[in-house]
């Protein structure tokens, strides 16, 4: 993972720090028995947990998980989505113990398969299982990672590991205040060609499984089909990309909104990309743009619940996040470079205004940058059509991996 995509995720952690309380939504949509292309998308609403508000412009899904012959299977609701990381990571708490048991691990050639998983400057370990995913009906059989930090983790002479020590990093979905995230970035898999033939910090080889004591994890190879994979792309149709559609919202903010994720570009009547801009993305998945004069790598993550970027704005603290607080609302224009050079015009409000009450979806928060980049997260996507294209997939806008809206 490289440092931009950690920069990201730590940006998405300084606005959705856990809340003092957590509450799950159980009323979650039962999956249906007709195949479509739609997903739901909620930003602080149906799929999603009920949060007070020190975590506004949370994005989340609903998915079914199953073991290798459908014989069990479960809804899990309160998926965060992020259109950066690719794949699906669930807390094991938030799996039934009938489900978790009858999952099949992932092998390798002294143990099981072992993932460390880098998110919001947290490191998340677990055994890598086999499962079936269903997308609204539509299925796929993906590695997936459970969450499980109570078990052994490597050593510390894995020195350069991100899992070795694992102190205050949440043990399960209550702690994290999500059941999980749902990786639907623009890469197939979470590592990809490196990890395949070179040992990496993230995928380990542990002689006695995930074992409470005794297991040494080392860290191993793994081929493409047992990496953490985006189960969209393993779809039978609709499977070179997705589509991200979210309401307008206003100034003020609103207590939720509800959208889609429609699978597949160019595939159905309604995944169209008329009238949209090709990004391409960078190696590390970031796009290039301007901003104040200045050249920026910038990502877009629907993770992330704020614009993100350096401004001399003045800022202030609400429930321990450093937010930009202008007196009056301000506006920012960049310059993203894509088919077409494409301006985008955003507004920042006061935060110290905005939250605090009743809403928990805001247009106008921003945080201020440490360092030379810009994320556009969730506030990007209110209010049109953002297209994220696979790797070595195709559509009429071109071949992936790129954003476009």
């Amino acid at each position: 993972m490289g440092f931009l995509r950690q920069l990201a995720l730590l940006g998405c952690f300084w606005a959705c720090s856990p809340a003092t309380s957590w509450q799950s939504n159980t009323n979650a949509p039962n999956p249906t028995l007709n195949p479509t292309n739609l997903l739901p998308l909620s930003v602080n609403g149906f799929n999603c947990s009920l949060y007070p508000q020190t975590t506004p412009n949370k994005a989340c899904t609903t998915v079914v998980i199953c073991n290798s012959n459908q014989t069990n299977c479960t809804s899990i609701t309160d998926l965060r989505v992020d259109t950066q990381t690719s794949g699906i990571h669930i807390f094991q708490d938030a799996l039934p113990s009938t489900l978790y048991t009858s999952l099949q691990n992932i092998s390798t050639t002294n143990g099981n398969l072992g993932n460390c998983f880098n998110y919001e400057g947290y490191s998340y370990w677990g055994n890598v299982f086999q499962a079936i995913v269903l997308l609204n009906g539509q299925k796929a059989s993906v590695p997936i990672q459970i969450i499980d930090n109570t078990k052994t983790h490597p050593t510390t002479s894995e020195s350069t590991n991100l899992c070795t020590s694992l102190t205050n990093t949440p043990t399960n979905s209550s702690k994290a205040h999500y059941q999980g995230i749902f990786g639907i970035g623009p890469k197939q898999q979470d590592c990809g060609s490196s990890c395949v033939s070179t040992p990496s910090i993230y995928y380990y080889s542990c002689p006695n499984g995930l074992a409470q004591s005794i297991a040494t994890c080392t860290q191993t190879t793994v081929p493409l089909n047992q990496q953490i994979t985006n189960p969209i792309a393993e779809l039978a149709e609709n499977n070179n990309g997705v589509i991200l559609q979210l309401p307008q919202v206003p100034s003020a903010g609103v207590p939720s909104v509800e959208g889609s994720i429609i699978l597949g570009i160019d595939t159905e009547t309604n995944n169209a990309s008329t009238g949209t801009q090709y990004i391409p993305t960078n190696t590390d998945t970031s796009i290039s743009v301007s901003s104040q004069g200045q050249s920026y790598s910038a990502m877009i993550n629907a993770a992330a619940s704020a614009f993100t970027f350096p401004s001399t704005i003045t800022t202030g603290t609400v429930n321990q996040i450093t937010y930009y607080c202008p007196t009056t609302a301000q506006n920012f224009t960049s310059m993203i470079y894509g088919s077409q050079n494409i301006p985008l015009t955003f507004s920042i409000g006061n935060a110290t205004s905005l939250l605090g009450h009743s809403s928990y979806v805001f247009a106008e928060l921003g945080i201020p940058s440490s360092q030379n980049t810009i994320i556009y997260g969730i506030p990007f996507f209110f209010g049109k059509s953002v297209f994220v294209g696979f790797e070595n997939r195709s559509s009429s806008l071109g071949q992936g991996p790129y954003y476009a809206f």
